[in-house]
């Protein structure tokens, strides 16, 4: 199957990041690896490249880090829930919690203006994400 897609589009990103991973599950490491270089020549910042470095720098307790790289991906996929979750968090651990930064508000599309809008909001206890109803989850 992946050849048939391959033979059709041969810079097919997701068949040939699909692929890696099945190679490497096969414990075919070299053809994994050279499947992942030519990803990175495709494309170098592929989607979740930068909110992946901003929670491995999380996880090292780098926030100033984390901060740039969740903006980074925030800046090109604001629809994203998360990376403005995880943005909002970096704010926090830095001191920056202002309403500006650590309340990042959206209404998710197609729901109803009650329901939909998703906020992160600071705690005694960390961020709270919450709704129009209250809290849906703390992190």
């Amino acid at each position: 199957m992946f050849g048939y897609v391959l033979e059709r589009d041969p810079d097919n990103s997701t068949v040939l990041s699909n692929l890696a991973d099945v190679q490497s599950q096969l414990g075919n490491q070299l053809e994994a690896a050279a499947l992942r270089s030519r990803l990175v020549q495709i494309d170098p910042h592929p989607p979740y490249y930068f909110f992946n470095l901003g929670m491995a720098a999380m996880q090292d307790n780098d926030f100033r880090t984390a901060k740039t790289q969740f903006a980074r991906e925030v800046a090109r996929a604001d629809y994203n829930h998360e990376f403005h979750f995880w943005l909002a968090v970096a704010y926090f651990k830095l001191g920056e919690s202002s309403a500006r930064n650590a309340s990042c508000c959206w209404r998710s599309k197609g729901a109803p203006r009650a329901t939909g809008a998703i906020c992160m909001r600071p705690s005694s206890a960390g961020f709270n994400r919450t709704t129009a109803r209250g809290v849906t989850s703390g992190r």
